[in-house]
Order: C-alpha cells, then structure tokens, then sequence
C-alpha cells in the first residue's frame, strides 16, 4: 500500500486524464514504478533551471528547525 498526499487540484486534473486513458490511479503508479525498476531511477529528467542557484535553498537540520523558520508551534 501506498500513501502520498497530493494537491487536490492536481489529482483530480491527472485522474481526469487517467480517466481518458482508461487508466486507474493504482495502474499509473504501478506503470511509474515498472519505469523505475527498468531505467533504474526516475524515468525523465529532473533538472534545475540555469539560474538556479545554492543562493536559493535553506538547509534544514530537522523538523523543530522546519517549524521555526515556518513560524509554527
């Protein structure tokens, strides 16, 4: 079983896709994961944009940090 939390819009615009295709959502994970194992990583690029730059990114030390930049409690 898997879990993941998706933004609804996002979901409900590939499931109508998905949908189109006569595919269901457990069948395109299924697919994606078959993909994986056979190119042995993430079946298309991930790349950054040219400007992209460390200048950019944050680390984080742990979720007590994540939550004080976020000002949560």
């Amino acid at each position: 079983m898997i879990r993941a939390r998706t933004e609804p819009g996002l979901k409900k615009k590939a499931e109508l896709i998905l949908r189109k295709l006569g595919i269901s959502p457990s069948d395109a994970i299924n697919i994606f994961y078959s993909q994986i194992v056979l190119h042995k990583g993430i079946p298309f690029e991930i790349m950054l944009e040219d400007n992209d730059t460390d200048e950019f990114y944050t680390e984080v030390r742990d979720i007590d940090h994540l939550k004080s930049m976020l000002n949560l409690k």
